[in-house]
């Protein structure tokens, strides 16, 4: 996780600091992370905020931009059958996409760290009751991992077991 700290300096009318400076209060806008009341701030997404520090009634900003640490990936999973029975998830590391419901397909964008081997797992959630019921499970599904916005070639898997 990224951290910065942020320092503030309280000084008079004449620009020399003060021998009993006042407490600062500090705040972001912004949900690309957090900042502590020591000025400590922690990313937690990639973006742009705005950093605040009030004093005795004086205020100022800095705008702090978070950029990625590693290449983007987009993560596609679900059912990618018409039966819209299956509810998928993939785990890649510590990043958990799920296909956000039975028969859904859902894409999300990660960064993850260069250089660094992820395992990946594939999980049925289950099947929708009402079509378990009847025909059983069918474990339809997709799943891909790519680059967007690069000329990487995708690789994509899909499969069917009956």
């Amino acid at each position: 996780m990224k951290t910065k700290l942020f320092e503030a300096t309280a000084k008079d009318q004449f620009d020399d600091e003060l021998q009993n400076p006042p407490s600062f209060i500090w705040s972001v806008d912004g949900d690309v992370g957090s900042i502590s009341s020591q000025g400590l701030f922690t990313a937690s997404d990639i973006g742009s905020a705005t950093v605040h520090v009030l004093a005795s009634g004086v205020s100022a900003t800095a705008t702090i931009n978070v950029e990625p640490k590693g290449p983007k990936f987009r993560l596609k999973v679900g059912d990618s059958s018409d039966s819209a029975s299956e509810w998928w998830k993939m785990q890649v590391g510590d990043v958990t996409h799920d296909a956000g419901g039975y028969g859904g397909i859902n894409t999300g964008d990660y960064i993850f760290d260069v250089g660094k081997t992820y395992d990946i797992t594939l999980t049925d959630i289950g099947t929708r009751p009402e079509y378990l019921a009847q025909w059983g499970p069918n474990y339809d599904w997709v799943a891909s991992i790519t680059q967007p916005d690069t000329h990487f070639r995708s690789r994509t898997a899909a499969a069917r077991a009956d």
